[in-house]
């Protein structure tokens, strides 16, 4: 009901001034990155990461308005110079976008959100028309970063939820938490169990 509701309201406002407004929209991206740089100071650490800001008995993350913000920004670059995605440079620039926050966000740490931001810039270049030749180049650059990641960067325990993720046959193990989430999704169906009546919350 509350996404409905928002829909609405969203649907009611004019998305032409954010296109038009290259300053309001540099605004919010540099929020974003204040907000992501702003954790390192005022976020209290919880379990070894500060990674939320405590709004009372809420608690806020600055990874989520920064994908909606990056979503708006990349659309709105790639819609200025359509015309222009035979340049890699274009390609290149709108990397830069996702490169601060990931960068930010790497050092939280918080693997998770960073595969979700790159997503985005890969999906939006596809769908911005980017040439099978770039896109090629791009995906040798992955491949080589992700190396370079994997075997120098990456802690233990970030390699297990990777693998953990990509071969989830260890239900003791690093494949706890998916394991509980699909038997909590299958036993509560549509409806659920009832707040505090699940079958994974009773033995604490």
């Amino acid at each position: 009901a509350i996404g409905f509701a928002l829909m609405v309201l969203v649907s009611l406002f004019d998305y032409r001034i954010l296109r038009n407004n290259s300053y309001l929209m540099l605004a919010l991206y540099f929020i974003c990155l204040l907000l992501l740089t702003g954790l390192f100071f005022f976020a209290p650490e919880i379990r070894g990461t500060r990674g939320w800001y405590k709004l009372g008995f809420l608690s806020f993350d600055p990874i989520e308005p920064t994908k909606l913000v990056l979503i708006i920004l990349l659309a709105k670059y790639f819609s200025m110079r359509h015309v222009e995605m035979y340049k890699f440079r274009h390609i290149v620039f709108s990397g830069l976008y996702v490169f601060l926050p990931s960068l930010l966000i790497f050092l939280k740490p918080d693997l998770g959100g960073i595969m979700i931001l790159i997503a985005i810039w890969l999906g939006i270049l596809l769908i911005s028309g980017i040439k099978i030749k770039h896109f090629l180049i791009l995906s040798l650059c992955f491949l080589l970063v992700i190396g370079v990641v994997w075997s120098f960067l990456l802690k233990d325990y970030q390699k297990d939820r990777v693998l953990s993720f990509l071969f989830p046959y260890d239900p003791l193990g690093g494949s706890w938490s998916q394991t509980q989430s699909k038997i909590t999704i299958g036993s509560g169906m549509i409806f659920g169990q009832g707040v505090g009546k699940g079958s994974q919350v009773q033995y604490g």
